[in-house]
């Protein structure tokens, strides 16, 4: 772990200093070097929220990927907002917390989901983030398998492939934008363990049109494929991060629709 701290020096450097967003930040910081979890399984932010834990070493990382590092970027004011492997909720509650409209969440994994639901109510949100269990993919579907690996690690294979994996709901990103009767989606986050190509490479065109922003994680090198096609889409690249140590096979893409397709939709 010390290896890895000092060959991820800057990303590392970045989520200590985050902790000052939060409640206890000396004792946060030492959670998060030593992967461990408060007591009580929760923290508290210095604007009020109450973000309730899981219990897994990477909890407290992944608070401070979004709301110390916000490595997702700003949220617009009133944002209509999508989160795609919601996780406990950091993306949603972050995106709510500077000034959200609304945000559709979902997330397939039961254990996490449970705690998302439970960060949604005990914060009275839920006029705002409306989540959902289920597994976002390419194609229509009602259920697939998804294989709860870990806090983080969770993925939808399209066959059962032994007793590990449970069946869940399944959603679409058109299901999800034309069922809220969403004409305009303000951010899209995406962070759903390698299913991110499937819904990229399977959502036609209308939707995206409607899409604003996309901030996504890519996982096995893919990134220039998924920068060719979004492109073509009409969107430019914002930002790129990658994970040190992983060889660019795992990191975060911005997108951001182009000026010029945003005027020529506003023309239409």
């Amino acid at each position: 772990r010390l290896l890895g701290a000092v060959w991820n020096g800057p990303t590392v450097l970045r989520s200590v200093l985050g902790v000052g967003r939060f409640r206890h930040p000396v004792r946060l910081a030492r959670h998060y070097l030593l992967r461990t979890c408060p007591p009580g399984l929760y923290v508290e932010t210095r604007s009020g929220l109450r973000i309730h834990l899981s219990g897994d070493e990477d909890d407290v990382s992944t608070l401070l990927v979004v709301f110390g590092r916000r490595d997702y970027g700003k949220i617009p004011r009133n944002a209509i907002c999508i989160d795609v492997g919601a996780h406990l909720g950091s993306f949603s509650l972050y995106a709510v917390s500077s000034g959200a409209a609304a945000v559709y969440s979902d997330e397939p994994d039961p254990v996490l989901y449970k705690t998302l639901l439970r960060n949604v109510e005990d914060n009275s949100l839920g006029s705002q983030i409306f989540a959902c269990q289920a597994a976002v993919v390419g194609a229509e579907a009602s259920t697939v398998i998804f294989y709860p690996e870990g806090n983080a690690s969770g993925h939808v294979a399209p066959l059962p492939g032994d007793n590990r994996g449970i069946s869940v709901k399944a959603l679409t990103l058109t299901g999800i934008v034309e069922g809220n009767h969403l004409e305009k989606v303000d951010v899209l986050k995406l962070d759903c363990e390698g299913s991110e190509y499937d819904i990229v490479f399977g959502t036609p065109p209308e939707i995206w049109r409607r899409i604003e922003r996309v901030r996504l994680e890519y996982h096995f090198g893919r990134a220039d494929e998924l920068k060719k096609h979004f492109n073509l889409l009409g969107y430019r690249l914002a930002f790129r991060t990658e994970q040190k140590g992983r060889n660019g096979q795992v990191g975060v893409l911005g997108f951001d629709r182009a000026a010029s397709a945003i005027e020529r939709r506003s023309s239409h």
